[in-house]
Order: C-alpha cells, then structure tokens, then sequence
C-alpha cells in the first residue's frame, strides 16, 4: 500500500501529475488520520474548511484500502453536485493516479428504476391512455431496450406528470424471484453490481431509509439496497441528525392514501384499476365468473371504495378545519400555512374528541368492508385455476396484498396520532400545503431523538466511520454534532478522534465582513423596506454578482418586489428562489456576472459559485430557526426539561453553523474575492454575538455607519482595501 506521504507531498504523485500543484499541510494531515481510522478501527470527525481539499483527502486511504484488503467503504453525501464530483471526476482521477482498478458504484432507491413488469401491465391498457401517455409509453419501452442502467436520471426526453411512478419498480409490489421479468431487471442488476463493487456512493435519505427498514419486523435481507460494510465515510456530515429526523418520522399523507385507495378502483381511469385488470387476466386463463364474482366486481367493490374513500376525505377534512379555528392563532405569520403543533392536550378539545375520533373509527370500518370484499374477490377468481395459473397472477395478489398492508398500517399510524398519548421523546404536528391546485394534509409523529438510532444501528455496526464537513464543529468543539447523532456515548467516544482544519485561503486580504450599525432590528417596523434599500445600494456597488440570504420566504418576496420594481437593472438579472429547479437558478446565475439571486435556507449551504461570478454575500438576518416551528419548540422544551438552557445549548449553536455556512458561499477558491454583508446588528451589540464571529474565518471586520460602510465596499471593489 503506497504510503500517503508519497501522494500528497511536494514531489509526491500528485505534484507530478498536476501543473503548478501546492502541497497543503492540512490535506496531508487529514488524509493520514483517515487512513489511521481504517487501519486501527477509529472513528474521525473532521471539519475541513474550503481549500483544504477533504475529498481526495478521504478518497485516496478508501481507495487504497479497498484495492489492499478487498473491502468496501460506503461513502455519503446529501447533495448530487458532491456525488457527481467523486463520481465523475474525483474518483476517476485518483483511480487513474494511483494505477487502481476498483468496482465504484452509485447507488440509487428502488423507485429510481423501470419495471418491465409495470410496464407491460400499462401496454395492456394503451388504447384507454391519453395520447401524450401513449407517446412516453412507446419511448419508455425503447429506453428499457437499450438502456444499460434503466433509471430515471437517463432519461432523455420528459415524461406527462406522473408518468414515471407508473413504471417505477416498487418494494412492496415487487415479486422478486417470481417476476417473469427477473433475469433482466434493473433494479436486481443494480443489485448485483453492488454487491460486486469496492467503493460505493450513496445519499444521506437512501443509508438513513435502509436503516430504518432494517428496523422494521418484516425486514428481508434479499430487498435490502445496501450490503452490510464495516466502513463508512460521510460527507456533508452536519446534515445526518436532520434526515434521521425525517426519516425515522411516520408521515401520513391524505393524498397518498387517497392513492393507494384508487390504486383498488378508479372512477376516474376504471379500466386501469387493480381489480379490472385482474379481471381481464383471470378472462385469458377462461376462468368462470359466478354471478355473486361479477356483482363484486362491477358494483361492490367500487361502490365500497366510494364510500371509504368518501369518509376518508371528510376525516382530513375535518382535521385541517380544526386546525385552523382551534391551532392557526398559534402559529406564527411566516409558517401559518404549513405547520401546526399538536399535542396532547388539543386531542383533549371536545372537537377533536366528538367529531374526528369518531369520524376515524368511520373511516376505519369502512376500509375493512373494502378490505373483506376484496379478499373474496380474490379467492373466488381464484377458485378453480391450476396452481400454474394462479402462480401467473401473482403479479395481482402481491398488489392488492401491498395495497391492503400499506393502507392498514396508515391506518393503524393515524389511530395512533388521533388517539395520541403524548411521550417526552416524540412531538407531533400537521402540515397543510398552501396550494389551492392540490390541496394536502399530512400528520407527522417524529422522534425528538434519534442519536440511539445512529449509535446502534449505524456506528455501532462499523469498524471506520469518518465524519467530515465545512461546518461541523459549534463554538469550535463537536459537542453538539456527537450528542445529535449518537457518538456522545462512552465507548465510541474513546474510539473518535476530533480534528479542525482551517482553510489555506487568505480571507484577510480576499474578504471583508460588514454589518451597518445604524439599521433597524429585524422585529422593528421598517425593517424589511430598509433591507430592500440597502440592498440596492450593495448591487449597485458590486455590480451584480450577489446572493442576498433571507430565513423566510415572507420577507425574501416583499424584499425581492421592491428592489425589482426600483432597479434600473434589467429584471433578468434579478432571478428568486422558487421561480425554477435549484440546480438551474445556480446555472443561470453562473452564466451572467451581474447576476443577483435572493433565496432562503437551502442556499445558504451546497452552492459552490467559484470565481469572480459570486463577489458579494448579503445575510439579511441571523439564521435562528422560528421558535414556533413544531420541531424547534418540542426540542427546547426538551433541553429545558434536562435542566439545559436551550438558547445557548441548541439554538444559537444551531444558528452559528446556518451562519457560517452562508459565510462559506462566498470564497470558493485562492482567488476568490469579495464582501460579506450582515443586516443584522445583533451580531454585534449581542453578547451572542461574539460566538456568531468565532465562527468567521479571519477576516477584517467592520461595523460602520450604512454610509461609511458602502462607502468601504466601493473602495474594497475598486482595489484600494478597506
């Protein structure tokens, strides 16, 4: 195994094979700490600030590992522009550098491949599709000819909405072995390619989701998506505690089981229901329909399924008219629309006892008619049929029995939500979609911990687990990130090693951070007019270039139309979170430097805008998170309860990473150069304020008068400092 030094060192390979290339002290180091995590069986938090070059730095010891002992390395990340990194440049580069030939796969979830069988199902109803379906049927048939990998993402061509889920393979419909299409299925070729590969590249949902499932009681192993490994690297690490969050949820979602419900009978698309096309198969094999068989099938049936589908949309109905007249006063401005807290003490309010439990149990009765119907249905088409025969429908029975068993247990989790008992370690809310085009309700009953989760079923299963990210660390320790995710534990604390690398950049000469000292406090009136003059002012000194940071979406639009209809710029240079795919903002951005883009939460982090494109980074408030959002509320209370303070112990922890991560937009690489701009005086006349700027890279600092403070920018943009 070649030794690290004789990679990253000054006349190390990597110096031969890349011009003008510069040893960094850092990337060496890290690398030889995550080589030692491989080879003594530790665990590595690392956080490495842009320019330390953390991914060859994981890379080159996974590789290397996986070419000497044979074994694998999962490796995560939460965005797609990181995998397509490794995958498409990183790791071909270094497999190429180093002489290695190694099996490197991205693994995907089941619903992201074509299913030959889904697929003939709908050819048999062709006739009855609308035009521009039968279209992307045709098109999707001749993709699955000649398509190596048979997913989604090499699709060519767009498919009418919905389309995709339609041929999608799916877990709990799929017949594994029994499928006449088995020997050719993606899905089970991916499979198998997996198994076979060294490194593989995952998102954060799928290792989560596959960790979940494993948790399940009816778990099998021949399903699962993910091999069991003893060595894992996770990128983009300050995001695991939040999907955990989502993923270890139970969601009930009314139009998902309205779904799932006309997946039996339609009346909207009959003939490609469930029971018309077991119909239609059980007539090729000249089975004999009794009279009762046919009066289940055209009448009782749909007419059962109205009427559970019926009483289902009255209980949700009734559900998001409680929470607006007993739970909307409670919910501050900014969320109204989307989240309502619930607990125990609202399950108590005559309402929800006299009206929705006994609409639930309604509800209830009538799906377990349906069910029962459907179960006869069934064994009397059944009846008479060689064993040959009814192995041939098993396509049907393995649908309905998925449709039944998904459906029972939502079922079973809303029972659950709507006679709820509330416990310490859980917190509940409803979300209504703001749409007036589809309306949705959805309940959510989550975990307030999931960090015993992670501990036994992620890092107590793995020899090497490295944990990496720009932004790991809080009030520079990683007290907060262990407690999150499990490794506060005594046992795997010993086995963690903890390192910090700071960025090789020159923030002192490149950057400079401001906040205007005579402006309005975000809760002041005014304060958002004032933001859109300002701002004005900063596009006008940067000449464009600018990502101006807000933490609502409210204020991002009354922001975004004031400066809109004030500018004298042209309104294509002024591009708004929501008007298109993130991944296409981010490239129109890229393609005009006087480009401004005004967005919320999910740009603060993942955007990486090199070069003179991005000069300026306006956060107009300090990322704390609504003290009224559901999730939030229940976890201060709960620190609150240990005895903890939780503004000094969860939020502002919390909101010094959002902070530094909106900093890290800006200086991408050594030449990078431009201002960082804060509207937000806290951070400065607030004794919090001082941990906010612990968090900043060194970097002159100025808290000015508005005037002054643009008149430093404008000297700062010509080349003449601060």
């Amino acid at each position: 195994m070649l030794p690290i030094e004789s990679i990253f060192s000054s006349e190390g390979l990597l110096s031969k094979a890349l011009k003008g290339y510069e040893m960094r002290a850092e990337q060496q180091d890290l690398a030889l700490q995550v080589m030692r995590a491989y080879k003594e069986g530790r665990f590595l938090l690392a956080e490495a600030a842009t320019g330390v070059g953390k991914s060859w730095a994981y890379l080159i010891p996974a590789l290397l590992w996986a070419a000497s002992q044979r074994e694998t390395t999962i490796i995560s990340t939460h965005t797609i522009a990181l995998q397509e990194q490794l995958l498409k440049k990183d790791i071909p580069f270094l497999l190429d550098l180093l002489g290695l030939d190694l099996q490197v796969t991205l693994v995907k979830g089941m619903g992201n491949y074509f299913c030959h069988r889904k697929h003939d199902e709908l050819k048999q109803e062709a006739l009855h599709l609308p035009a521009e379906e039968q279209k992307d049927l045709h098109r999707l048939g001749q993709m699955a000819e000649t398509s190596w990998e048979g997913t989604s993402s090499q699709l060519s061509f767009s498919l009418t909405p919905g389309m995709w889920e339609k041929v999608a393979a799916e877990r709990g419909a799929c017949t594994h072995i029994e499928c006449p299409h088995f020997k050719k299925c993606f899905f089970f070729q991916a499979r198998k390619k997996v198994a076979e590969s060294q490194i593989l590249i995952v998102n954060h949902y799928l290792l989560i989701s596959e960790l979940a499932m494993r948790m399940r009681p009816d778990f099998a192993e021949e399903r699962s998506i993910l091999p069991k490994t003893p060595r894992i690297i996770v990128d983009e690490a300050h995001h695991l505690e939040e999907i955990a969050l989502e993923s270890f949820s139970v969601r009930i979602d009314r139009l998902d089981m309205v779904r799932h419900l006309g997946r039996i009978y339609s009346e909207f698309q009959p003939q490609k229901s469930r029971i018309a096309l077991f119909s239609q198969d059980l007539s090729q094999k000249k089975a004999k329909f009794s009279q009762e068989w046919l009066l289940l099938f055209q009448i009782e049936i749909p007419a059962q399924k109205k009427c559970a589908l019926e009483k289902m949309e009255e209980l949700f109905a009734k559900i998001e008219e409680f929470c607006e007249q007993h739970l909307f006063k409670e919910q501050a401005s900014e969320i109204r629309e989307r989240r309502w807290r619930f607990s125990a003490e609202q399950a108590a309010h005559p309402s929800w006892q006299e009206e929705i439990q006994p609409l639930f149990s309604q509800t209830q009765k009538e799906c377990d008619k349906l069910f029962t119907l459907l179960k006869r249905f069934i064994e009397e088409g059944l009846s008479g049929l060689s064993e040959l025969d009814r192995e041939s429908l098993s396509i049907h029975t393995v649908a309905f029995d998925f449709v039944e068993s998904y459906l029972q247990q939502k079922l079973a989790e809303l029972h659950a939500f709507i006679a709820v008992h509330e416990e310490k370690s859980r917190v509940r809310w409803i979300e209504a979609t703001p749409s007036l085009a589809i309306k949705n309700i959805t309940l959510v009953d989550a975990r307030l911990n999931v960090s015993k989760y992670l501990q036994e079923h992620l890092f107590q299963t793995k020899q090497t687990a490295v944990l990496c990210s720009a932004t790991l660390t809080s009030n520079q320790n990683f007290s907060l990130l262990k407690q999150q995710i499990g490794l506060s534990d005594e046992l795997l604390c010993q086995r963690t090693e903890e390192k910090q690398y700071g960025s090789p950049f020159d923030f002192a000469k490149n950057a400079l951070f401001l906040v205007p000292k005579d402006f309005l406090l975000p809760h002041e009136r005014g304060y958002a007019d004032q933001v859109a003059d300002v701002v004005q002012e900063i596009i006008r000194i940067s000449q464009g270039g600018c990502f101006i940071l807000f933490t609502s979406y409210e204020m991002l639009h009354t922001v975004y139309e004031k400066v809109q209809r004030s500018s004298k710029k042209p309104k294509a240079s002024y591009m708004k979170q929501g008007e298109m795919a993130r991944p296409l903002l981010i490239e129109r951005f890229k393609k005009s430097e006087d480009s401004v883009l005004f967005a919320t939460s999910s740009f603060w982090e993942g955007i990486d805008v090199a070069g003179d494109t991005l000069r300026c980074v306006v956060m107009t408030k300090l990322p704390f998170k609504v003290p009224s959002e559901p999730l939030f509320q229940a976890m201060s209370e709960v620190y609150e309860k240990e005895g903890k303070d939780p503004f000094s112990q969860y939020s502002l922890p919390q909101a010094c990473l959002k902070f530094k991560q909106g900093f890290g937009r800006l200086i991408r690489t050594k030449d990078d150069r431009g201002c960082v701009v804060c509207l937000d005086r806290r951070v400065m006349t607030k004794p919090y304020g001082k941990t906010f700027l612990k968090s900043l890279p060194p970097c002159p600092v100025l808290y000015e008068d508005q005037k002054q403070m643009l008149e430093k920018m404008d000297q700062f943009y010509r080349g003449n400092g601060a």
